[in-house]
């Protein structure tokens, strides 16, 4: 007993001090491994980790133990065709655990190809960066306590988010999950760089372009200026304690951006029994307070019921005052005060992190989510690890950068489809213009256009604003747009071109044109058995009627079309199918997806059955249905939970009467 306490007040006053000074508790727990769980974590290497990982893995019990010997452990090859370790040997006289596989006749490691593999610093450093994020450390402190650079920092940096978002896309809300969203401004910290600093002809990165003036402390925007100067975060909280936290969009949050950060596959419409996620540090709630279907409790914000709405969830809203009165809530009513507690603690995470650049925010929401769902016990923090160990996970760094990194107001605006609505028109003219210009100048030419002409013709009083306002446009994608939908007087007649000799007509095999007769006669079919050209070649190549390439096929339905070799002009039916496919409802779309998913499920078991045979259980047939219906198992449960509830059949109702009654 007198060894159990003092190995519990060793254990405490590590912690303590782990709070205080970082750089102490290293020097304590390196003495003390055997007292602190994530100091053993520090005394191997990531191969070494590996391997633990692999002998948890096959249920061995010996990896618990302080001393265990890895260098018995022999992973399997990475080849899947042979995935086995009856031939892989351990080589010696290597600095670093390495294997050869006999069959292969390669060499690997245990972490091969994993988040960690090519990295040159070992697990004791990520583990005192991890814990200095933990502590709330600024980038300095953090860099000195490591001794680190700070390029070495933001590569681990990113790493570890990935692998957290690894270990919360395991997790689940269920249940009663109260939601809101939340802004915050804009932040271009670390961005020092300005319009002058590039020169008019070269290539520069959106990310360390500043969109905007320096905005002054304190004080708040206006209307339009909060859209385009906030960040819309959407929160979320269960009773299970699995919090959620993402980045969706700059300005007013919309279904699309709601559904876009957040996918279906994030809830579970039915609450299971058991939680499926074992890191959840909140003790579970009382069973019979627990709704068995999934709830979403928010206030009255049209963007996240129609997000509800498209995800099949039950939704409740309701507000506090009204005219700036106080409203009573039902008795049955939820609240969502814990979510609002949540922004609180979410506003001081950013305060204490020193107020996150923008470009970190989706990455510093992740380590929020992880730190309030795990509370970043022991057992989280092994599964941390674990996942950076795992081999196959591990991507390139441009991978990891493009993750974590916010785009710019134009880009935002142009995934939503809106972004000519919200540019002002002599924006988008000096972007033309400039444009136009830009391309007579590369060519060595004298340009038409002038400087002095584009600040005449849309207001600017410098040359600095229109370039700025050519660059952000340019990165954005929306450049393109802008040419389809700028007037055609500024648009240049290009020269004309000298006629080429004619060339030998190539003949046409006759089973293209039967085939390009079925094509045409399926186009003026039923909308929803429509084939598109792509998923036609596709058909007809698997079938062995054809053996060419999609592009062959194109070339020779054009050639069939210019001929006039059927009564059937193929251009025609396809603009007419798209217009037909883009028009009809997506609640019609919605409802032939549910019924084909329905169809199969049942021809599923009823073949199984017919056949004597046991049917699988149900995530087994989601994802024979998923293959045959070309969708996620995740959307064919949903699909088959909606027609077994009548929910298509209530919102379908719902949506024709709110029409007949407009």
């Amino acid at each position: 007993m007198a060894s159990d306490n003092s190995a519990k007040r060793v254990e405490e006053y590590l912690r303590s001090i782990s709070r205080e000074v970082p750089e102490i508790r290293e020097q304590i727990a390196h003495y003390l491994p055997a007292y602190n769980k994530l100091a053993t974590l520090n005394a191997y290497s990531f191969e070494e980790l590996a391997l633990r990982r692999i002998e948890k893995g096959r249920g061995s019990e010996e990896h618990k133990d302080v001393l265990f010997d890895y260098s018995q452990v022999v992973p399997d090859c990475p080849n899947s065709n042979h995935a086995n370790n009856s031939h892989v040997i351990k080589l010696e006289n290597e600095p670093t655990p390495t294997y050869y596989c006999k069959k292969c006749r390669k060499k690997f490691s245990p972490n091969y190809n994993s988040i960690s593999s090519n990295s040159t610093k070992p697990p004791r450093v990520w583990m005192q960066i991890l814990l200095c994020l933990i502590e709330g450390y600024p980038v300095r402190r953090i860099c000195s306590v490591c001794n680190i650079s700070k390029s070495t920092y933001y590569k681990i940096l990113l790493k570890l988010f990935y692998a957290m978002q690894i270990v919360l896309d395991e997790m689940k809300l269920y249940g009663i999950i109260r939601c809101d969203n939340t802004f915050v401004h804009t932040n271009f910290k670390g961005q020092n760089l300005k319009d002058s600093d590039y020169p008019e002809d070269s290539l520069f990165d959106v990310i360390d372009f500043i969109p905007r003036t320096a905005r002054k402390r304190g004080g708040g925007y206006s209307y339009g200026a909060k859209y385009l100067n906030s960040i819309c975060i959407f929160t979320a909280i269960d009773d299970h304690g699995h919090i959620l936290a993402k980045y969706a969009g700059i300005g007013n949050a919309t279904a699309t951006k709601l559904l876009r950060a957040v996918p279906p596959e994030q809830y579970l419409l039915t609450v299971p029994q058991k939680d499926p996620f074992p890191l959840t540090y909140q003790s579970p709630p009382d069973r019979s307070k627990v709704p068995k279907q999934t709830l979403l409790v928010s206030d009255k914000e049209k963007a996240i019921a129609k997000y509800a709405e498209k995800l099949g969830v039950k939704h409740e809203s309701h507000v506090y005052r009204r005219k700036g009165t106080q409203v009573r809530l039902a008795k049955d009513a939820h609240d969502i005060q814990r979510v609002n507690y949540l922004h609180y603690r979410l506003k001081r995470f950013f305060a204490e992190h020193s107020f996150v650049s923008s470009k970190y925010l989706p990455g510093y929401l992740t380590l929020f989510s992880f730190i309030e769902t795990t509370h970043c016990t022991d057992e989280a923090i092994e599964r941390l690890f674990e996942i950076i160990v795992t081999p196959k996970l591990g991507k390139s760094p441009q991978y990891y950068q493009s993750l974590y990194k916010t785009p710019n107001y134009i880009a935002e605006w142009c995934l939503d489809g809106t972004a000519l609505e919200n540019l002002p028109y002599n924006q988008m003219l000096a972007a033309y213009l400039y444009s136009e210009m830009r391309k007579d100048l590369d060519k060595g030419n004298k340009s038409s256009i002038t400087m002095q002409d584009i600040l005449e013709q849309t207001g600017y009083k410098s040359d600095k604003t229109v370039r700025r306002a050519y660059k952000d446009i340019a990165a954005s994608g929306a450049l393109r747009l802008i040419y389809e939908h700028i007037s055609d007087s500024y648009k240049i007649v290009p020269a004309p071109t000298t006629a080429r000799k004619k060339e030998k007509k190539e003949k046409i095999p006759k089973e293209y044109v039967v085939l390009y007769n079925e094509l045409c006669e399926n186009l003026q079919g039923p909308v929803n058995s429509h084939w598109t050209f792509a998923s036609f070649a596709e058909h007809v190549k698997k079938e062995g009627r054809i053996d060419a390439s999609r592009n062959t096929v194109q070339k020779y339905f054009d050639m069939i079309e210019a001929d006039g070799l059927s009564k059937y002009k193929l251009s025609v039916l396809r603009e007419e199918s798209k217009s037909k496919r883009r028009n009809r409802s997506r609640m019609d779309r919605r409802g032939d997806e549910i019924n084909e998913c329905y169809e199969e499920y049942t021809r599923l078991v009823r073949e199984y059955r017919s056949k004597n045979q046991p049917v699988p259980t149900q995530k087994e047939l989601y994802k024979i249905i998923a293959k045959s219906v070309k969708l996620s198992p995740n959307q064919v449960e949903l699909n088959l939970y909606a027609k077994r509830h009548s929910v298509f059949e209530e919102l379908n109702k719902k949506q024709h009467t709110g029409d007949n009654n407009e």
